[in-house]
């Protein structure tokens, strides 16, 4: 039996009080629990009870100008509830009532002294008052507020987050206490970091501890935060949308954090860039639901010692509405868990349905016993319900019993019996030999992901008995005995049956790897000073923008393959999807080589190859010379004794040397660098739909989300389905759609050819996102829309200085304007990959009087423009001459 259960969804109400739900929020109450619900700009709120039988809607109040989503906070105002919004652009807060059974009685107007449009609020009892901490778009860090005696809100004060100077910065804030000690968490956007501090009885702050990339938090847009009490032990989830990770981290009384897990999405799980994440503790085990944009949601559990384990994904269908999930709640009821949510039911208006599904955390069976072991050798027996058996660091026995159990053997040579039911089988990587006795494969799970990071079976030893099987890894040994001992081959396995989830380093970067930021020059404003980071061939690196640590790596070996066999750079299109066949788990990279090798186009180009052909060229593409004799006849040597031919490739794009001489073109093709690929198209959109220029940040969120796999029509579909748009133009007929669509991108009316063309291809089945794309695509609007691209990315202000002094130097700037400094005075070697038309670049001390005396300086290298002076080179990676006749460009 599985976990989930659907019970019912229920889309009723007024279609504006049913569009774009943002939040849910349940209240228990003399007449049982009560579902509130909060729709997008212009509905309101809609209260249900637990069947979701619609009972009272109530609408929102007009907004004094753009607002963020609306979150519900529920709290006590005196000896009443009260259902409070955050999110509409209004002076402080406002909200209703409620009565003792759940029902909205009267409005509340908690007037503030400016317009304030939350991102992220917590209600918080401190000292014998209610304090309300809150970020938002327009201020910057965290603003305290508390209740007067009128029923106003008054400031406490402003509270910065770190170095950001402006809003939209945190989307996520979380009230937790430790030990009696009141903390308030908060995530920061501008630098991917987690930050705590400790509160005090009149509402002060104090930062306690921080944890951010440095720390081995390497995340991308983290906006999730939820809390775990597990015991004596505190954990804190986040999940990050532009990683697609989750991220546990322990709490001490202190306030300090401690990193302890790191996982990502996966072809398994349904939490690519993730958007809800919500956890709750029964019979003393902790659960979590996650879901975000591959329509579904994934069950996990938290074990004792922080580490995820995931227990089953449920998809999307027509009876339920997780598509694109905005918001779960979790309650216990009747001794399962229950869940509520929020999906779209319709991309293309945004219509959202409130599902109900139960959750038998127990997969059929009675709840079961959470057993610790202790540093000596124990035994210890479950029963029949589902355990949690964690052995402690002796050499322990530990069997299950009946019932869907979870061993954990702990450090130690442990033996394992799972007993009747679908057991999990939880390994520690101890460098110890251990046993399961009794494994039914096909029915139990081994989680072996903690031994080390596994890419593909090739990493593993794997010894078939006719008692089951012997797996080996680096210093560790599994032996496996099967019910009925039943011989086990390695293809008796998937993936997903040893490894469970991804799992990402969140190893600290040592002292020796980071390297003072060298001070930028006075005549620059704004801009964050990068931190080097020295690689193992003495490069200093500086990389602005986010680093997402699995992409990447992925998306450079898929870049080599690229150049190895083809002998070219990846298109886009291409070189995303080899990548996230890798990321989740579909092909492993000598799959993907083999994928490379019997392609059309290496077929078409180089046709049926011997393996001396074969060797050769090769040699030709990665190495650019022809082979030498001993390497020739090794690689031959090898095919002959049972190399593929993938194998072959792999030895090659995987070498030091072809890694060396490829990773600053690589970066092109990183996160970061499809990022700044999308930031003209995510302008457009804006101008095609809205008729506007866009909020940074809100280009920045779009163009992470098409970074991470999502197609542009996708987006165009999102776009049209919008609150703004809908409020803005309504609900227009297609021939009024085909004429708004000229008015804004080409700003004209329609001809007669083309508004026939568009009104006959919607008629066709033709996808409004589809049409949307099409114009802002076009070369028309791509031509009219450049300049105002470029001034409008400069008019954003310099987001990140790249001086990287003397030496050898990798330049990276990522999205926005980048400034990149190189002085006279200090004789540096830099490479600068992904330069972008609306970068900045600075030469200081070189005499020059303007970009005329600059570009004497300049020439031509194959694809690259290269700068020589005054014993400073820099090599601007594919980069073309006349890129750099642009006296914008410059920064004197």
């Amino acid at each position: 039996m599985g976990y989930f259960r659907h019970l019912t969804t229920s889309v009723n109400g007024a279609d504006t009080h049913v569009t774009h739900i943002s939040d849910l929020a349940l209240h228990e109450t003399t007449a049982g629990v009560k579902v509130y619900s909060a729709s997008g700009r212009g509905g309101g709120v809609q209260v249900r009870d637990v069947s979701l039988t619609l009972s009272q809607e109530v609408d929102y109040l007009p907004e004094g100008g753009l607002g963020s989503p609306t979150q519900f906070v529920l709290t006590q105002l005196g000896a009443q509830y009260a259902l409070l919004l955050a999110g509409p652009a209004q002076d402080g807060l406002s909200g209703w009532w409620l009565d003792s059974t759940g029902q909205i009685a009267g409005r509340i107007d908690m007037a503030g002294p400016s317009l304030e449009a939350m991102t992220a609020i917590e209600a918080v009892a401190l000292g014998g008052e209610t304090f309300f901490f809150s970020a938002a778009r327009n201020t910057v860090g965290i603003t305290i507020w508390r209740e007067t005696p009128q029923g106003n809100l008054s400031i406490v004060s402003q509270t910065p987050v770190g170095e950001v100077t402006a809003g939209n910065d945190i989307f996520a804030l979380e009230h937790i206490v430790v030990s009696g000690r009141d903390y308030l968490l908060a995530l920061s956007l501008h630098d991917n970091s987690l930050r705590s501090f400790e509160l005090g009885a009149n509402g002060s702050m104090q930062l306690v501890d921080s944890i951010e990339r440095r720390d081995g938090f390497a995340v991308s847009n983290p906006t999730l935060i939820t809390k775990v009490v597990l015991g004596d032990s505190v954990f804190v989830l986040v999940g990050s949308m532009g990683s697609s990770t989750i991220t546990v981290s322990q709490m001490e009384a202190d306030g300090t954090l401690t990193l302890v897990e790191q996982v990502r999405d996966d072809l398994n799980t349904r939490f690519q860039s993730i958007s809800v994440l919500e956890a709750i503790v029964v019979d003393g085990k902790a659960y979590v639901v996650a879901g975000g944009s591959d329509d579904g949601l994934s069950l996990l559990t938290l074990l004792p010692d922080g580490r995820l384990l995931h227990l089953e994904a449920i998809a999307d269908d027509l009876e339920m509405a997780l598509s694109n999930p905005s918001s779960v709640v979790l309650a216990e009821q009747g001794g399962k868990i229950a869940l509520y949510t929020v999906g779209l039911t319709d991309q293309s208006f945004g219509a959202s349905g409130i599902g109900r599904f139960e959750i038998d955390q127990n997969a059929g069976g009675p709840s079961g016993q959470v057993l610790e072991g202790s540093a000596a050798a124990d035994e210890l027996e479950g029963g029949a319900g589902a355990d949690q058996i964690l052995g402690g660091a002796g050499d322990d026995r530990l069997n299950g019993g009946a019932g869907a159990d979870i061993i954990l053997d702990g450090a130690g040579s442990d033996r394992m019996w799972g007993g009747a039911g679908a057991d999990i089988f939880v390994l520690s990587g101890d460098g110890e030999n251990d046993f399961i006795e009794d494994f039914e494969i096909g029915v139990d799970r081994i989680d072996m992901s903690d031994m080390g990071r596994f890419y593909s079976f090739e990493a593993l030893t794997f010894e078939s008995k006719n008692y089951g099987a012997i797996i080996g890894f680096g210093g560790e040994t599994l032996t496996i005995k099967t019910m009925g001992k039943v011989r086990l081959e390695a293809e008796d396995f998937q993936y997903a049956d040893l490894f469970d989830l991804g799992h990402i380093s969140i190893d600290v970067l040592s002292d020796e790897q980071l390297l003072p930021a060298s001070p930028g020059p006075s005549v620059l404003t704004g801009g964050t000073e990068l931190i080097g980071v020295r690689n193992h061939l003495g490069m200093d690196l500086h990389i602005g923008g986010a680093v997402d640590p699995l992409q990447d790596a992925a998306a450079a070996s898929i870049y080599r393959l690229y150049q190895a066999t083809l002998d070219r750079a990846p298109d886009r299109d291409g070189h995303r999807n080899w990548t996230e066949a890798l990321l989740d788990g579909r092909l492993d990279l000598e799959a993907a080589a083999g994928g490379f090798v019997g392609s059309r186009e290496f077929q078409n180009v180089y046709g049926d190859l011997t393996d001396y052909s074969f060797v050769t060229q090769l040699y030709n593409n990665v190495l650019d010379r022809a082979p030498d004799q001993a390497g020739l006849e090794n690689w031959m040597g090898a095919l002959a004794n049972g190399f593929s031919r993938a194998q072959v490739v792999m030895g090659f794009s995987e070498s030091r040397e072809f890694v060396n001489a490829t990773f600053q073109k690589a970066h092109e093709f990183s996160r970061e660098g499809y990022r700044s690929e999308w930031t003209d198209d995510v302008f457009r959109l804006y101008r095609a739909t809205f008729d506007r220029t866009p909020d940074a940040q809100g280009l920045h969120n779009w163009a992470d989300w098409l970074a991470g796999g999502q197609p542009i029509t996708e987006a165009a579909t999102h776009f049209v389905a919008s609150a703004e748009f809908q409020k803005t133009y309504g609900n227009l007929s297609d021939a009024e759609f085909i004429t708004l669509l000229y008015n804004n991108v080409l700003e004209r009316a329609p001809d007669q050819g083309g508004f026939e063309n568009w009104t006959g291809a919607l008629a066709s089945g033709m996808s409004r996102g589809d049409v949307v794309s099409g114009f802002a695509q076009s070369a028309e609007f791509r031509a009219a829309t450049t300049e105002d691209v470029t001034a409008w990315v400069r008019a954003q202000g310099v987001d990140d200085i790249l001086d990287g002094g003397a030496g050898r130097n990798v330049l990276f700037g990522g999205m926005w304007t980048d400034s990149f400094v190189f002085d006279a005075q200090e004789d540096g070697s830099h490479e600068v990959v992904g330069l972008e038309v609306w970068d900045q670049l600075v030469f200081t001390g070189f005499g020059y009087f303007g970009a005329m005396d600059l570009r004497n300086h300049l020439s031509a290298d194959g694809r690259d423009t290269v700068f020589q002076d005054q014993g400073v080179e820099v090599r601007f990676i594919e980069t073309p001459l006349d890129m750099l006749y642009d006296d914008q460009l410059f920064g004197w």
